[in-house]
């Protein structure tokens, strides 16, 4: 849990400070505000980032939470923490959940930075928090399914600006798209 009020009103990346971890029979340690997996596998993160400035003077702010493994930013960013101090709507949370494929070793951080043209002097509150759960399987591998139909949707990554061609598929801004019609 983050309880340090820590600063969160620039524009660049500030690691997310964790003042109190709870890893009760974890596979993974905490140092620094960053976390180091000691088992290969695939993990889910889930976070909630609680935002508060309590002042009217900058009537709008925003943010942006990035999660870093091996000090590297993954391609899902999750934005929110609209404020609107002139409306009296002094608080807000940016949640999310994001699926990892970790080995031992690496290293996951969480950060955040402004995304508002307003600077403002808000702060993490009380309550923000995070967990790293391993999914773990148990059982008989079952039998291997039928083969299923060959689709038509072809997967392109993250979008960049081209030519796209009908049924080709990419994701922007953690949605994904198809093209239903040609378009460059």
């Amino acid at each position: 849990r983050n309880e340090s009020g820590q600063s969160i009103s620039g524009t660049t990346n500030v690691t997310l400070n964790w003042d109190t971890t709870d890893n009760e029979d974890s596979p993974f340690t905490m140092a620094s505000n960053i976390l180091t997996v000691s088992e290969d596998g695939v993990y889910m993160l889930n976070f909630n980032v609680n935002i508060i400035d309590p002042t009217t003077t900058v009537p709008r702010y925003s943010g942006q939470v990035t999660i870093f493994v091996d000090g590297v930013a993954q391609t899902q960013i999750f934005n929110g923490g609209y404020i609107r101090g002139d409306a009296d709507h002094f608080n807000s949370q940016i949640v999310g959940s994001l699926p990892l494929t970790l080995t031992n070793g690496q290293t996951v951080s969480l950060s955040f930075k402004r995304t508002s043209v307003n600077a403002n002097v808000a702060t993490v509150d009380t309550g923000t928090s995070f967990s790293l759960v391993q999914l773990k399987g148990s059982g008989a591998t079952g039998a291997t399914g039928l083969t299923g139909p060959s689709g038509d949707i072809t997967w392109q990554g993250d979008w960049s600006a081209g030519t796209y061609t009908l049924n080709q598929a990419v994701t922007y801004n953690g949605t994904s798209y198809v093209c239903n019609t040609a378009s460059t």
